[in-house]
């Protein structure tokens, strides 16, 4: 399993579950808009990213990135587009895998990466932040649950990991 987000992570995003949660679209002053969203609360805020790499000049490897960032940076350097506000009531982390991968003439089993993020909300509204085969933006988000469900299948996303407020997450070995 390829993952860019540790368990520290996973915890503080646990810690965001039922709280009102700002999701936004991220733009620097005078800039336009970066890539990815971000999820903000109150006391923490993330920022979500899709990265993608190429190997072998033919296969490519999605996985999600998840980075803390500073609240009063974050309002002093950016400016938050907000695309929804709710209660949060979910984050899971979904992966999925490429299969049969062949890099310098040698055969890699099926390569698995958390690679997308369903935030749910009060009410049953879905987020899904996952990869999108775009030149300038390789994160793209969807709200419609029927388009969400088209994309879980079509892509095979199973749930990989669930954030939860657990403290067992910060010992050390897991």
């Amino acid at each position: 399993m390829i993952t860019d987000i540790n368990n520290a992570i996973l915890y503080e995003l646990g810690a965001l579950r039922g709280k009102r949660i700002l999701f936004c679209r991220c733009k620097q002053f005078g800039i336009g808009f970066l890539e990815g969203f971000v999820l903000v609360s109150p006391d923490n805020s993330f920022a979500l990213k899709v990265e993608s790499r190429v190997f072998d000049g033919r296969y490519t490897i999605h996985y999600l990135s998840v980075k803390p960032m500073n609240n009063l940076l974050l309002l002093d350097e950016y400016e938050l587009e907000p695309i929804h506000s709710g209660v949060l009531r979910d984050i899971h982390l979904l992966s999925s895998k490429t299969k049969g991968m062949i890099v310098r003439s040698k055969v890699v089993q099926d390569v698995e990466t958390e690679c997308a993020l369903m935030a749910e909300f009060e009410n049953d509204e879905r987020f899904l932040v996952y990869p999108q085969e775009r030149i300038l933006n390789t994160t793209g988000y969807e709200e419609d649950l029927d388009t969400i469900l088209e994309i879980l299948q079509k892509r095979r996303y199973r749930v990989n990991r669930s954030a939860v407020k657990d403290l067992n997450l910060l010992l050390p070995g897991r």
